[in-house]
Formats: C-alpha cells, sequence, structure tokens
C-alpha cells in the first residue's frame, strides 16, 4: 500500500501515509509468531507427556491472541478511515495535477498513467477536463475560428480529453483534439502521394483517408 501511495504522491494534495503501513506489517509479524507458538502449544498439549507443561500455558497464549485481535481490529479501522482520507486527497491532488498537464512532463505521464492503469477520467468525471486548459497552444492553431472562440485569458478550453482517457475495449472510436490532426496528415500524406503518382510533385492531388472512400478532397 505505501508503495502504491508513493509513486503517486506528485498527484496527491497534503498527503501523508503515516504509521499505517508499519503498524499492519507489524501486526502481520506478530500475529505470524504467535500462531507459531499457539501451534506448538496446543500440539504439546495434545500428548500426555508433555500436557501438564503446557497447559497452563493455553490460557496465557488465549489473552494474547485476544489483546491482538483487538489491535487487528483497530488496524482495519485505521484502513477504512484512511480510504476516505486517500480518497479526498486523490481528489483535491489530481485537480491541482491536471492544471499543470500542459506545463510538466512528469505530471502529465503520472495522470496518463494512473487514467489508463485505472480506467478513469479526470477527478470526479471526465468533464473535469472541460473545465481546465490542458491542451498546449503549440499543438493547435491559435487563428483557427472555433479556436478562438473558446479562447479564456489566452488559455484554450474544449470540450475534449486526453488519449489516456479513452477506452481500450470501446467498440467505438475513441475521439480526442489530436484525432483532427490524424485525419489531416493523412489526407496530406495522400494527396502528395497522388501528386508524386501523376508526375507532377509540385501540384495537386487526391487526397483521403481511406482509398475506397466516396469523398475526396483536392490538396
Amino acid at each position: 500500500m505505501k508503495f502504491k501511495v508513493e509513486v503517486r504522491t506528485i498527484i496527491l494534495e497534503n498527503y501523508d501515509t503515516g504509521i499505517l503501513p508499519h503498524m499492519l506489517v507489524s501486526i502481520g509479524c506478530l500475529l505470524f509468531v504467535f500462531h507459531i507458538i499457539g501451534a506448538k502449544i496446543s500440539n504439546d498439549c495434545g500428548h500426555a507427556e508433555s500436557r501438564r507443561t503446557f497447559h497452563n500455558m493455553m490460557m496465557c497464549f488465549i489473552v494474547l491472541l485476544a489483546a491482538m485481535s483487538i489491535v487487528l481490529i483497530a488496524g482495519g479501522s485505521m484502513c477504512f478511515a484512511h480510504r476516505n482520507f486517500l480518497g479526498d486527497a486523490f481528489k483535491k491532488g489530481l485537480l491541482s495535477s491536471m492544471k499543470l498537464y500542459k506545463e510538466n512532463e512528469t505530471v502529465k505521464e503520472m495522470i496518463d498513467r494512473t487514467q489508463l492503469e485505472f480506467r478513469c477520467c479526470g477527478s470526479t468525471s471526465y468533464k473535469d477536463w472541460f473545465e481546465v486548459s490542458w491542451i498546449n497552444g503549440e499543438d493547435i492553431n491559435m487563428e483557427h475560428p472555433d479556436v478562438q472562440s473558446n479562447l479564456k485569458h489566452g488559455n484554450y478550453y474544449g470540450d475534449d480529453v486526453p488519449f489516456s482517457c479513452c477506452r481500450i475495449n470501446s467498440s467505438r472510436p475513441c475521439i480526442f483534439h489530436k484525432w483532427l490532426i490524424i485525419i489531416l496528415l493523412r489526407h496530406l500524406q495522400t494527396s502528395i502521394n497522388e501528386a508524386i503518382e501523376e508526375g507532377d510533385p509540385e501540384g495537386g492531388g487526391d487526397a483521403y483517408c481511406f482509398s475506397q472512400a466516396p469523398c475526396y478532397t483536392i490538396l
């Protein structure tokens, strides 16, 4: 648990694992030792020749085991309470980290990895990305009318999400802001190929996404 949390501290806000992981490991080790001792006592009490020596230890062992059970319940309660604390830290931290998505490569990588691993999108929902300017201005045409209409204080706010929000097993294509770029690049590539094949590399050529598609564009 400590390892899983600490590798994501960059997207957690005001969170500290504290003594909980050490406490749980300690309880586990103690229970392991106690049960070995209990097995020894129980085995020796099963034989008449050794019963007299170990049967008085049985009550002490039961008391110690009951005490350990109380500690174990306390550890479980701490885990339950810690879950809510971790959830709040993750929610606030992810919202803050999303604002750094386009500027900090380390934060971007961690958010993408987290969304892909846990198949999630945003902090509470995918709409959280609509409130964040997460697209770098260098990746889009800032002079385009559609882009201009979504500019606020010089930053672009769109209704799309990063690629890591896409579901791998989805039966439909996942659309995000770079999808349009892929289509345009495909049109440019096919247009260049068509122009070369027609013997006029500097001229225009038919552009398309798929050769069997009914719509063509001259570029």
